[in-house]
Parts: C-alpha cells; structure tokens; sequence
C-alpha cells in the first residue's frame, strides 16, 4: 500500500498554555532585551539578547542573537526604541524559540522604514540543544515598517506578522514569503491548534486566523466574539481553567494604553473579567500557565521608548477562575538596566535529554524543496574527531534510512558548511535528519526538518494533544467514510486498534487507550490509502 502523509504535529496539553505538552511550571522565562548598556538607545539597529530568568527573577543566563552574517546564518537586530516588535514565541514542541527582527549591521538608521528588500526580515530560530539558526530572512515582507513578532512551528513553518501587509508564511531559510492575510498583526501564537493574532487594525484586535490549521494559504481574520474593536493589544495567551470543558477558556491580553485584561468564553462569547494595570505601566509581553484552575502569568511592563530604556519582568497570580473577577498586585522580579529594554517574553525550552546533545556543534539545520529536489544544508561550529555525517530519510512511518554521506572535517574550532542534495525525494512527506558519527564509531542524531511533495493522502491526522489526562487526535476526512485508527509502540507493537465512522471535515476522537509515557505512531487508514505520525505521550 502507498504510504501519503500531511503531518501537522502538535504537542498540545489542554489544561497548559502556549501548545506545549510539557508542564510550563516548571520552566524558565525568555525576556528580550534590547541593547547592551553601552549607549544610549536608538532608533537605529541595536544588538538583542534573550535573557533567561527564573520564575523567581534570577538571570540563568544570556544568549545573543547574530550581529555578523556567517554563511546561511545572517544577522537578527532590532530597534531600540519601537514598542511593537521583539515577541519572542517558544515552538509547539517546547524546543525552541522565534524570534522576528533585521539583517541590520549595528548602528544602521531606522531599520524599521527600511525596504525589506535591501534589509531583509529576519525570523531567528534559537533551539533548546544551543544552536541559533537566522537563514530565514526574507526580502519580500514587511518592506518600509517594523518586523514584529514570528511563531515557529518545530519543523518547517514559519508565520511572521510586522507593521502592514498581513500575516505572512515561509519555509525555514526561505528568501521569500506567502501573504496569508491583508489585516496587519502584532504578536502572533498557536494555541490549541488554531492561530491567533493581535492586531489595531480596523476593527481587530485579538483574532483567529483560519480555521483551526496552520494555513499556508489565503486565509479570513476573525475578531473573537465579544472582544472590543478598542485598544491596543500586545502579546497576549490563553488558558484552560476549567477542565471540563475542552479548549482555552481564558484570555490575557498585554494592551500597552490600558493594563492586562481579563476575557473569559461564556456561551461561545468572550466576556471583560476586568484588568490589572493603567496606561502608564505600558504592559507589552505576557506569558502564562493555568494549574488547578489558577493562572500564573508573567509579563513585561514600563518599557518605553526613551533613550534610557527601562522595564519590568513581573509576575501575576489569578485566582479567580472562570468568568471570576481579575484582581492582583503585581510583583516586581527584575528591572532593566540602564540603556536596556525589556520587549516580549515566553517560557523558554525544554532542555534537549542528553541522548539528544549533538557531539559535533551544530550551529545551523535546514531543508530547502527546489523543484524535484531537496536541498540540505547545514553546518558546525565545532568539531573533534568528527569522522562524517550521513543524511537520513524517512517518510510517516518513522523508519529513518541513509540515502548519503558527507566527509567531516574532522577537528575545527570554525564554522564549517555542508551540504547535501537529495535529487530523488518520495512522494508526501519526507524527514530528513543528520547522524554525526565520530572516529570512534559513537554518533548522535540531529532534530528533524521536512519538506512535501505531491500529497494526495484522502484522509489526515492534523493534531494530536497528548496530555497527561486524556489523549485527543484531530482528524480531517474528505468525505463520510470508515477509517482504522492503530497506535503503535516503537517496538512496532500495535497497542490498540479502532475502527471508526467518521463525518467529512474535522472530528476530534479520543481513543480507548491508556498509554504509559514514551514515543507512539499513530495510524489512521482508508480505503484510498493510509498516514502515519509520531507523537510523544508526557
């Protein structure tokens, strides 16, 4: 039987936020701060850092974006004095982090009325095993105005919002982008599955964009029910507080004139629940977690644009639960250092287990489709005793073959470039990923990138939220049919089997199965052919 596949996958948790299968309490905190306090800040290109901090408000550490082109990579810079941009978002997975900025040198003037096409937009992808990779940088997008906020899917999506010209898509290390919508946005996440974005344009302010499934096509923009044409909304979440009833039933929002509102969903509209702030505390980044029907949400205030910089991480408590009335004191965890700001932040990743930890440096990772043929790029910051990489592919069956081999470079303190061209990839999907093997025969294996050729599967698994209370799948039939349902143990035992009769379109499926933690494929099969996908149940 041929194998078709789509694959979306999403670790969703329903009662966490941000699409993240892990326990966002546990984690630590990305701010984005801007400049390094050696000068007054600009409007011109300035150099960015996610700073991570503990929940408490300790600095753990710093990373640095680029502020030099080295071979794909190329710089990621940001104004020092525009609000609406610097939103970093951790990936569905929990494994890495995005982040929108400019292939500015230091100092350039006003990068954001700068053309896209002699500063390109930059979409930086910071992963949780240490490498930064910035080759997406487009030229095509956000032309003449600020470079906002971008959300990374884990594999090879991309969804970027800046100052006009809508929502806009691209595949990592692309050069050019896809115009999804008209409406301009502000920040923009992924929760539940569905893309959401915050926008002052028109009558948007906090919308769906599609229906349900990461577009990569023309989509409609849709203000949520009951929330204000008003305002001027920031980085905002949702969460779950009450479990049961599926999906976020909360929302935040950072407005930068007004506080942090409140919104619950009462009857399929999203009703004030009040806010915490004034217009002068100027809240622009917000991250949260529901658990036991309580919030714990940090957030980013009293930033500015002045020359000086400022800002405050705080944290929030709500425990007032669904449609209950938002009232709390901040708390002060850290304040920005002179000729610093603070923009947006998001939890930080996951950390990669150690079976994960590449031995040779990976600084960069991408696939690129070119015609009929895929092309791998990569490269290492380091390496010691590095024998070669072989290049590994697989389709919705998980089953990673070698289809080449490149020679190391063996011992480098430099970034060395590679690359590698699969000039006769498969019909669907294909994953590829790296195997760097050593001179003593040890090796490791690098995250997954993919690209699609010619899908014609009849029916597709879209999502999969594997918490750690029930297991839910989402399903997109084409028409009325019956469908197996298998999953299957990466020992290749089938642990359960289902037969369903399934409407056309979506349909959300909880399968009778209870599964101890670990590694699964689901199987879904009609009679026109079948899909296959990894999840992780946490």
């Amino acid at each position: 039987m041929k194998r078709y596949g789509y694959l979306l996958l999403l670790l969703i948790c329903c009662t966490v936020l941000e699409l993240h299968a892990q326990n966002l309490s546990n984690r630590n905190l990305f701010v984005v701060r801007i400049g390094d306090g050696s000068a007054s800040l600009t409007t011109a290109a300035t150099p960015v850092y996610l700073d991570e901090y503990s929940t408490a408000g300790t600095l753990i550490r710093t990373i640095a974006m680029p502020v030099v082109n080295s071979g794909i990579n190329k710089k990621l810079t940001l104004s020092g004095k525009y609000a609406y941009e610097g939103y970093p978002v951790l990936s569905p997975d929990g494994q890495s982090v995005c982040l929108f900025g400019y292939d500015a040198a230091l100092g350039t003037a006003s990068i954001g009325t700068s053309a896209s096409s002699t500063i390109n937009r930059t979409a930086g992808i910071i992963y949780a095993n240490n490498t930064i990779n910035t080759s997406t940088s487009v030229t095509d997008a956000f032309s003449a105005v600020n470079a906002r906020c971008a959300v990374f899917d884990g594999n090879n999506g991309i969804w970027m919002t800046g100052g006009t010209t809508g929502v806009r898509y691209a595949q990592v290390g692309a050069t050019t982008s896809t115009a999804l919508t008209t409406v301009t946005g502000r920040a923009i996440n992924v929760f539940d599955g569905q893309l959401y974005m915050s926008s002052t344009s028109g009558d948007t302010r906090i919308a769906t964009v599609g229906p349900g499934v990461l577009p990569i096509t023309g989509q409609a923009v849709t203000n949520l029910p009951g929330y204000p044409a008003t305002g001027s909304p920031c980085q905002f979440f949702l969460a779950d507080v009450c479990n049961t009833v599926p999906g976020p039933d909360v929302l935040y929002v950072a407005d930068n004139t007004a506080g942090v509102f409140k919104y619950s969903l009462v009857n399929g509209t999203w009703v004030s629940n009040g806010k915490v702030g004034i217009a002068s505390d100027q809240y622009v980044g917000i991250t949260g977690n529901a658990t036991n029907g309580s919030v714990v949400m940090y957030a980013t205030r009293k930033s500015g644009t002045g020359d000086a910089g400022g800002g405050e991480l705080v944290s929030i408590t709500d425990h007032s639960g669904l449609n209950g009335t938002f009232s709390a004191t901040p708390v002060v965890l850290a304040t920005a250092a002179a000729n610093t700001v603070f923009r947006g932040l998001c939890y930080s990743f996951t950390p990669v287990p150690p079976d994960e930890v590449l031995p040779i440096s990976l600084q960069a990772f991408s696939v690129q489709k070119s015609n009929l043929t895929t092309t791998i790029n990569w490269s290492s910051s380091s390496e010691k005793e590095s024998a070669y990489f072989e290049v590994q592919r697989a389709q919705d069956d998980g089953q990673f073959k070698e289809i080449g081999k490149v020679l190391a470079h063996g011992y480098s303190d430099k970034t060395i470039h590679y690359r590698y061209v699969d000039a006769n990839p498969l019909k669907g999907l294909n994953y590829y990923r790296l195997k760097s093997v050593d001179t003593n025969g040890q090796f490791s294996l690098s995250d997954i990138r993919f690209t699609q050729f010619a899908n014609t599967a009849a029916a597709t698994i879209q999502a999969i939220y594997p918490n750690d209370k029930v297991l839910e799948m989402l399903i997109s039939m084409p028409e009325p049919g019956l469908t197996t349902l298998r999953i299957i143990d990466m020992s290749g035992k089938v642990v359960s089997t289902e037969q369903l009769n399934l409407d056309a379109g979506f349909t959300k499926i909880k399968p009778r199965v209870n599964l101890i933690l670990g590694t699964y494929i689901a199987s879904i099969s009609t009679t026109q052919g079948e899909i296959s996908t990894k999840f992780i149940k946490q």
